[in-house]
């Protein structure tokens, strides 16, 4: 058969969509307009679609991704996955079709739509269609008068700049020529904890706000950060939502997943992805997480203690739920700063261990001091008929250390670091049992 050359502007389109692919793939986000109808209601003509790169194992059912096919570009949903582990396969098809596409294979996905940027605000992309969406998305699915209309409708009331000269073909007609742009910035929050600072990306302007009351105290003005996390919002429904959390590390990438949210990360690039709705309580457990993997390599930990400051030394009380943790937060006098009433943050700087206030907070309800200083001991609580210590030996201090440390990777190097940080701490600060009445004089045998 005789090959049938391409004209100028499908070698033109050719050339921009597998440069586009490039650009994606080697350095990450880049904005490409959108023209079409498919997407509709959620993608009109006119809007910037902002696309991340995206590995396979990252897509989703719901997420909205761009493939390169046929000498174009096309931006579609994910409804479903074929062929099999060693050759997986996409179902895409636009919100405003009757018909899905052709399975989409690995080569052909370029990236996914992280947002959108429509009159100069950025958009979210929602993971399902709410029900007035999906009515006009039916509409327009089966009257293309109507489709027209609601173009028309859209672009009376849209205030935009100037239209961008390239498009990408949100639709199942005609070729289209993607046009690169630069990265759009999104709002971001610095949030650093221990030490180690982390930043949380979002579109939404409300979640935004949220997060910066949630961790006031511990925002950070610096513009760098050692880990960098972009947050989905969507009311994606998850297998299961009372399920236990799940930790798990493949090829270099930490999974981390629960009821409520589902987290990427790497620790190699330092950055990462947050599946969850717009609640403070999702990304707390994320950031506890990705804490205690980090620190499980750095010779530190998480523990389930109240812990607070007085004469310039660190005092950990750690104890099971119901051991007295937020009453001998409750009982600390005033020259005491309070740390946490429930998950210290232990670092080993140099060959001391320091203990750091977090935002992590317990039964008061009250986020800790946003400070530091040398451990001097841990207290193991009891509740007993008088005020009382113990020392505590080794061996037994090293199983309860243990026991109430945060760790919830099956990854047997890093249990084996934190086991290895366990029995380095209860060889340097003395572990004493803390017994205890419900009064502020046991704080005179503190310190």
């Amino acid at each position: 058969m005789r090959q049938v050359d391409q004209t100028p502007a499908e070698t033109v389109a050719a050339v921009k969509r597998d440069l586009a692919g490039e650009v994606l793939r080697s350095f990450g986000p880049l904005r490409l307009p959108a023209t079409g109808w498919s997407m509709l209601p959620v993608v009109w003509p006119g809007d910037t679609l902002a696309v991340e790169r995206v590995s396979q194992d990252e897509v989703r059912i719901g997420d909205v991704v761009v493939v390169g096919r046929d000498g174009r570009l096309s931006a579609h949903r994910v409804v479903g996955t074929a062929g099999d582990a060693g050759n997986p396969q996409w179902i895409t098809q636009g919100d405003a079709l009757p018909v899905a596409d052709r399975p989409v294979a690995g080569n052909e996905l370029l990236g996914r739509v992280a947002y959108l940027i429509r009159a100069g605000k950025l958009i979210a992309v929602p993971a399902e269609l709410s029900f007035v969406k999906g009515l006009a998305a039916k509409i327009v699915r089966h009257s293309v008068p109507a489709a027209r209309a609601l173009v028309y409708l859209h672009r009376m009331v849209r205030v935009s700049g100037k239209p961008a000269s390239g498009r990408l073909a949100a639709e199942e007609s005609g070729p289209s020529v993607p046009e690169l742009a630069t990265q759009v910035e999104r709002y971001s929050v610095v949030i650093s904890i221990g030490g180690v600072s982390v930043r949380v990306n979002t579109t939404d302007a409300d979640f935004l706000e949220l997060l910066q009351d949630r961790y006031a105290g511990f925002l950070s003005a610096e513009e760098r950060a050692e880990f960098d996390f972009n947050v989905d919002l969507s009311s994606l429904a998850f297998a299961d939502p009372d399920a236990d959390v799940s930790v798990t590390c493949r090829s270099g990438r930490w999974f981390m997943e629960r009821g409520d949210f589902r987290a990427e990360w790497e620790p190699a690039t330092g950055t990462g992805r947050i599946y969850q709705s717009a609640n403070p309580y999702s990304i707390d457990s994320v950031l506890r997480i990705v804490h205690t993997l980090v620190m499980a390599r750095r010779g530190g930990f998480l523990l389930h203690s109240a812990s607070a400051i007085r004469n310039g030394k660190a005092f950990l009380f750690a104890g099971v739920s119901g051991a007295g943790k937020t009453t001998i937060s409750r009982l600390a006098p005033a020259d005491a700063i309070l740390l946490t009433d429930e998950i210290s943050y232990v670092r080993k700087l140099d060959e001391n261990y320091v203990a750091f206030g977090t935002p992590f907070a317990g039964e008061l309800a009250k986020l800790g001091e946003n400070a530091s200083a040398p451990v001097a001991a841990l207290y193991l609580l009891a509740q007993g008929p008088a005020n009382r210590i113990d020392p505590v030996a080794a061996a037994d201090a090293g199983r309860e250390l243990l026991a109430n440390m945060l760790f919830f990777a099956a990854d047997q190097r890093l249990v084996h670091s934190v086991f290895q940080a366990a029995c380095d701490f209860v060889h340097r600060v003395p572990v004493y049992r803390l017994t205890f009445l419900p009064d502020a004089r046991v704080w005179e045998m503190i310190g």
